[in-house]
């Protein structure tokens, strides 16, 4: 008999960039209640755009305090391991990071690249960790307000995670017009990877924010028993078409700053407004 295949071990946390400030809070709940008005059940034929009313549940519209870009998931099924991740993630040099990735900074005019060529131990897994040289005066050395250079971040527009004409997953995809927004979070998850706190992903990192997930209708079955997608396979997939075409310009917040890098555990919860969020384990501010 060929032998059994490894299961994978239980997700229990995930890196992330959330996306719900103070700011960008009231943007994203006034395009996601626009977007809801048009394709959920309540769309009001009068008003409604006729692509898009497509009639899903409410449920399947992502909460705002929800969003948030993955950068990774993780299996950290001990506090020990938690706090490990944790202590990683305290670690992280905001300046130092903000400042490599920046466009028109160092990261992007060949200072990075010549630091590292000075220093063959520097690499990807080193951007934006701090190394304490055991001489070096931090109190001596003046500091760089990070927010000299804040993440900026804007969403605009829908793309579906399979074919337009068949997907249950619709995401918007990050604009950033201040850092190399891919490099910089590709450098935070070689970080955990090379700590062995990250699950590896042979994937490319896809930045995005999930708007729409068709595996949170409860108790929905497909009329045209096609497959649903994902893992879990979502019971109900969509004729996207008429949403991307109506939404393809929907801007969902407009350059708002990122105010953290977090780890969050699995599974939203319901908080006391109704609404959903997930629940933090520990966050390292990008601002301050």
């Amino acid at each position: 008999m060929p032998p059994k295949a490894t299961s994978r071990p239980p997700l229990t946390h995930f890196l992330c960039l959330p996306l719900v400030t103070r700011d960008s809070k009231p943007q994203l709940q006034n395009a996601l209640e626009a977007f809801a008005s048009e394709i959920t059940q309540k769309a009001d034929p009068a008003t409604a755009h006729v692509g898009a009313r497509i009639g899903l549940p409410g449920k399947a519209v992502r909460p705002v305090g929800t969003l948030h870009l993955t950068l990774g998931v993780m299996s950290l099924t001990t506090q020990a391991r938690v706090n490990e991740a944790l202590t990683l993630l305290q670690s992280i040099n905001v300046h130092e990071l903000l400042e490599t990735f920046r466009l028109g900074g160092k990261g992007s005019d060949g200072a990075s690249a010549q630091k590292e060529e000075s220093n063959p131990a520097a690499s990807t897994e080193d951007a934006g960790v701090q190394h304490q040289d055991p001489k070096h005066d931090a109190a001596a050395e003046p500091r760089i307000p990070t927010t000299a250079h804040p993440l900026q971040v804007s969403l605009r527009g829908l793309t579906p995670m399979h074919s337009p004409t068949s997907t249950s997953i619709l995401y918007s995809s990050p604009i950033c017009r201040t850092h190399d927004l891919p490099s910089l979070c590709q450098s935070l998850v070689s970080l955990f990877r090379a700590a062995g706190l990250m699950l590896p992903d042979a994937r490319p990192l896809l930045l995005h924010a999930t708007i729409l997930n068709t595996i949170y209708v409860p108790k929905v079955r497909q009329a045209s028993g096609r497959a649903g997608h994902g893992k879990h396979k979502a019971k109900l997939t969509i004729d996207a078409s008429g949403v991307l075409d109506r939404f393809a310009e929907h801007v969902w917040m407009e350059d708002c700053v990122l105010e953290k890098v977090a780890i969050c555990r699995m599974g939203a919860k319901v908080v006391e407004d109704g609404g959903e969020e997930y629940v933090e384990e520990g966050a390292r501010a990008l601002l301050g």
